[in-house]
């Protein structure tokens, strides 16, 4: 992998339209060395053993974790203590992977630790043998994220200073009375025929699509960014648009795969978009118990893509610049 400056992508556009503070410019953007796959972001750090250590990031996931198998064939400091009122084996991060990569942020109390897990599902769906572990949403907490899908970049700002720019839209969180985030969950809305959605923005939502849908849709085999909706919601779009294509039990996980034709944020409309169906109450009643609205899916690297995003955290904010400069999809196709 190599380190690509945001500047050379369309991240420059996003950039020249946040307003700067009256003290001064805004930071340059720190780039990370990462790894686009099939939509779903990796971030790369060389270890002190002579290896570079790989980390799935999922700013929809929980906790930060680590793989039992790479604390045991790396040089990590794992410790037995309570996390969360949960007994677990932990790790600090070292001094060496906050050099090559900023470090989790402070949740709700919880400390900016890593959680050793077994290599289990579901994290041997999201993970390749190689992969150290997973990088959640306190990972993206508290800074200003720059995502380039297009030209598969992603930087970062510390402590941005710059005003929400026009045509961004909120990134709802929960927040303590000091106005530090609570949860960490963040959201934002889209339309889809007609009907407003709040949506988890999750950069680590992934499927696996059965060979059936991967032939009806052209979709990839392997593992993909995916976007997910409740099987209430999407009953409700296919009821209205029969027309629409569904692929039944169509991921490896047994979800159904429906193409929406249109999907319409922050004033653009793009698609054909893919969703996966979750069971009703996963996101309207579980998640949303985390989000500062009700939400009723998740929004990941399978809309995403059609974007360069700017998420900035602290202001509250997410902006989306569309990749194409032609249209994708008509409105009149699903979005409203």
């Amino acid at each position: 992998m190599t380190r690509t400056r945001p500047g050379h992508s369309r991240i420059l556009v996003l950039l020249m339209a946040i307003p700067v503070s009256a003290t001064g410019q805004e930071p340059t953007p720190t780039a990370v060395a990462a790894d686009f796959r099939q939509h779903r972001i990796f971030v790369e750090a060389p270890a002190p053993w002579g290896e570079a250590v790989r980390f799935f990031t999922d700013s929809g996931g929980g906790f930060n974790m680590l793989m039992q198998d790479a604390v045991e064939h790396g040089r990590w400091e794992a410790v037995d203590t309570t996390v969360a009122d949960q007994r677990s084996t932990v790790v600090a991060w070292p001094e060496w992977l906050l050099e090559a990569l900023p470090s989790a942020t402070a949740v709700g109390g919880t400390p900016p630790l890593f959680r050793v897990v077994p290599r289990t599902p579901p994290a041997t769906m999201l993970l390749d043998a190689s992969d150290a572990g997973v990088l959640g949403r306190t990972w993206y907490v508290g800074r200003r994220w720059y995502i380039d899908y297009a030209h598969r970049t992603l930087a970062f700002i510390e402590d941005p200073t710059g005003h929400r720019p026009d045509g961004a839209i909120p990134l709802a969180l929960t927040r303590l009375p000091d106005g530090t985030p609570e949860t960490g969950f963040a959201s934002f809305h889209i339309h889809v025929a007609g009907a407003r959605h709040g949506v988890l923005f999750d950069t680590g939502a992934s499927g696996a699509l059965s060979p059936e849908a991967q032939a009806a849709f052209g979709a990839p085999a392997g593992v993909m960014g995916m976007n997910f909706v409740s099987e209430s919601v999407a009953q409700g779009w296919l009821e209205a648009n029969p027309g629409w294509r569904v692929v039944r039990r169509g991921t490896l996980a047994g979800g159904d795969v429906i193409e929406v034709p249109c999907v319409e944020v922050a004033g653009h409309t793009v698609g054909p978009v893919l969703f996966e169906t979750r069971p009703a109450g996963v996101f309207e009643t579980q998640m949303s118990e985390w989000t500062d609205g009700p939400i009723v899916g998740a929004a990941g690297g399978e809309l995403l893509r059609h974007f360069s995003v700017v998420a900035d955290y602290p202001g509250g904010w997410i902006a989306l610049d569309p990749v194409s400069s032609e249209p994708t999809c008509a409105p009149g196709d699903g979005a409203a």
